[in-house]
């Protein structure tokens, strides 16, 4: 099933992880993304601009067109991704099935992008 919501995180930036966390990378401008074996960054819409719109699921479940942005593994060794703020709240979350899952990243833009898909597996 396909998650999506709508959130203008704090510091424009959502953070994809296990629910353990992780390394969390060091962000800094102009990336669109920046990520360690165990979280991945994602920079979004200025949070005082309006909404980001966040989709998350399983591969299978997308239609995202394009090239994604990111495409690697992602350490998820209690078998769920979160999707969270920089400030630690629960955006969105998704079972897996492995303890390193398949990650795709795809934005409408390559700078303060207001939609993010996500696709899992």
């Amino acid at each position: 099933m396909v998650h999506v919501v709508k959130v203008a995180p704090p510091y424009s930036l959502i953070f994809i992880a296990d629910p353990e966390g992780g390394n969390t990378p060091e962000c800094s401008p102009p990336a669109p993304y920046w990520a360690t074996s165990s979280c991945i960054a994602v920079g979004c819409l200025m949070y005082q601009d309006g909404d980001t719109e966040v989709c998350l699921g399983q591969m299978h479940e997308m239609r995202p067109k394009g090239r994604p942005i990111f495409d690697g593994l992602l350490e998820t060794p209690n078998r769920k991704v979160n999707v969270e703020t920089a400030e630690g709240e629960l955006v969105l979350q998704a079972d897996v099935s492995a303890e390193s899952t398949r990650v795709r990243i795809w934005t409408n833009a390559s700078k303060e992008p207001d939609k993010i898909i996500i696709g899992l597996g």
